[in-house]
């Protein structure tokens, strides 16, 4: 069923396909892997584009309700709000009330993802007595990254990337880490126009007072989703009243204090350790500088509106990597920040879950993110590693040697709580920023414009197969995607004829069905001229879903628009001529049925939209 928009009034006229054109609502649906763990009485809700403060304003009064935050209307923050029931136990009751009103886009409870580090308290050891630091980087041997690192050009040729990571927060002070005191290659990102503005003021103009090197988004120690704004000051360190560096009290009632206040550090180090500075260990990254956003507590929780807030701060203050050492159920928020994330052009890296199952956390599972497994020292799956169809690459993650920090328990003995210290780590966190990493040093050698679905398949098709089901394209091969590649290869200009399909969907192409996909086997168009915007990418929500996808898109002049959905094989499964659109943002709906009105089972397929010779295509994933 096709409905269209025409001045205001709505007509329907049935098409094959089941594309719609006009976004009717979208419906929730429970996700397997929803975690338990919410935060009491509260609810987000993302409002319909275009909706006016005034009636959001009469809808809050209208449902009792009261919006969290400080300015919680400004539309230069979240595109979502954060809601109070007063009732917490109302919750379940008042969801359903707000997802049938026309003016709301999706409602769903403030749930919790936790950082993904394996919960025995035995995958933390001490480092080697031996002092053999470099060889307990065995990940660095495996991944080929020693010779990418000696083949690597001259700083002065690459681009210095922006390198976001969302988690606990970071230890300033370790001597192995990147620095605030200094800028560029190897330290910490600094907000110049709020380090030399007035403090109080938001001289950027980004929402946000005073965030000079980075952002502290965590409410509260246990991550319980309390409102008490933001702190510009996203460093670990004991004297801090919100508890950066932990209480020493068990607030996740699992047996174990502040267990994870280590993880942000650890997982940012192994990016972005200090290297070739003869001390401890090296970094995988080149060239770039930590964007520290803290959205998780020192017990590993963050709310789902925490970290949706931040992945969108990362992507709007120029972050051109963003590494999600975390992971839970399904959030429409978290999805709609990937999204706008991936249309910003950032590469957003996530770590596919440690409960040894066949099935992927979120946001590892959206198919804006690049999905990463774990391996071990032998190439095996690591007994951790959760696995299936969305795992793009694997990368070691047992026993992964980074910089840490003492935490409160442990602060005892010779140990001082907040010193900087050194640990052994296992978990798809420790994987996903040697991927990360990758990812930064490939925009570093080809361009901070270099397209990051691009990224993703020069990284997949450079991997090294394992011969197994749960590795995707395969281990990560630095030295193999950092070889320089001759113009017009692989994944090098996203307008070129690719040797892998999906590189071959990326660059606008159309694959045809061969297996691989050849050159030849693409027909494929710039992206530099015709009527489809470069300023403005598809979007697809909710993505993934499980049925009816809304799809926004905006033409730079009047234009002959027609909708290809295909399968993961090139197959053709629904798709529309739409006819005459004028310049501007228009909207359409598929409702995941194929041409015959059946049902798409679940998997990724691709929305290819095209104006006359040029073409955009996104990836989607449904889920029954």
């Amino acid at each position: 069923m096709l409905t269209a928009i025409f001045a205001g009034l709505t007509r329907s006229v049935l098409i094959s396909g089941g594309l719609l054109l006009l976004a009717t609502g979208v419906g929730y649906s429970a996700d397997p892997f929803d975690l338990d763990r919410t935060v009491p009485g509260q609810i987000l809700v993302r409002f319909e584009d275009g909706t006016d403060l005034g009636t959001i304003a009469t809808r809050l009064s209208t449902w009792g309700m009261e919006a969290l935050g400080t300015d919680p209307l400004d539309s230069n923050r979240t595109r979502f709000l954060r809601l109070r029931v007063i009732d917490s136990n109302e919750v379940d009751l008042i969801l359903p009330t707000l997802r049938r009103d026309p003016v709301v886009r999706w409602a769903e409870p403030n749930g919790l993802y936790r950082a993904l580090a394996p919960n025995d308290p035995e995958c933390l050891n001490d480092p080697d007595p031996e002092g053999n630091f470099f060889w307990d980087q065995w990940g660095y041997y495996r991944t080929q990254d020693d010779h990418a690192w000696d083949a690597r050009p001259h700083a002065s040729e690459m681009d210095l990337v922006r390198f976001a990571v969302l988690d606990t927060g970071l230890d300033f002070d370790h001597p192995d880490g990147p620095s605030d005191l200094c800028s560029g290659a190897g330290c910490i990102w600094t907000n110049a126009l709020e380090w030399i503005g007035t403090p109080g003021v938001d001289d950027d103009g980004n929402g946000y007072t005073d965030d000079i090197l980075g952002i502290d988004f965590v409410r509260s120690e246990q991550g319980t989703g309390e409102v008490t704004g933001y702190d510009g000051d996203p460093n670990i360190y004991a004297s801090d009243p919100n508890g950066s560096c932990g209480d020493g009290l068990d607030n996740d009632g699992n047996g174990l204090r502040d267990e994870l206040v280590y993880h942000g550090t650890h997982v940012a180090s192994i990016a972005l350790a200090q290297t070739n500075n003869g001390t401890m260990f090296a970094g995988h990254a080149w060239q770039a500088e930590l964007m520290v956003v803290r959205v998780l507590s020192p017990e590993g929780w963050g709310t789902w509106a925490d970290i949706a807030e931040g992945i969108e701060y990362a992507a709007d203050n120029g972050a051109h990597v963003i590494n999600l050492s975390l992971g839970g159920g399904f959030s429409q928020a978290v999805a709609d920040a990937c999204t706008y994330a991936h249309s910003l052009g950032c590469v957003i890296v996530a770590a596919a879950g440690n409960d040894g199952q066949g099935s992927l956390h979120y946001p590892a599972r959206l198919a804006e993110t690049i999905a990463v497994g774990a391996s071990d020292p032998y190439d095996s799956r690591a007994s951790f590693s959760n696995w299936g169809p969305e795992i793009d690459v694997v990368a070691p993650g047992v026993r992964i040697f980074a910089n840490a920090v003492v935490s409160v328990w442990e602060g005892q003995g010779n140990n001082t709580v907040g010193d900087p210290t050194y640990y052994w780590a296992n978990g798809t966190s420790q994987a996903t920023p040697m991927v990360a990493a990758l990812a930064a040093n490939l925009r570093s050698m080809y361009g901070l414009d270099y397209d990051n679905e691009a990224v993703r398949c020069r990284i997949k098709d450079t991997a090294r197969d394992l011969n197994g089901t749960w590795d995707g394209a395969g281990l990560i091969d630095a030295f193999a995607a950092t070889t320089p590649v001759p113009s017009g290869s692989c994944c090098l200009d996203t307008s070129c004829i690719v040797s892998d399909e999906d590189c071959c969907i990326s660059a606008g192409g159309i694959f045809l069905g061969n297996e691989p996909c050849d050159p030849g086997t693409c027909e494929t168009s710039s992206v530099d001229s015709g009527a489809l915007s470069r300023e403005v990418s598809i979007v697809l929500t909710p993505n993934p879903s499980p049925g009816p996808i809304d799809i926004s898109y905006r033409l730079d002049r009047d234009s002959e628009v027609r909708v290809r959905i295909f399968d993961a094989g090139g197959r053709d499964v629904a798709g529309s001529d739409l006819g005459l659109r004028l310049a501007g943002v228009h909207q359409a709906e598929w409702d995941g049925r194929d041409e015959s009105g059946r049902e798409l089972p679940t998997g990724r397929y691709f929305l290819q939209l095209e104006t006359g010779s040029v073409s955009q295509t996104r990836s989607v994933q449904i889920l029954r």
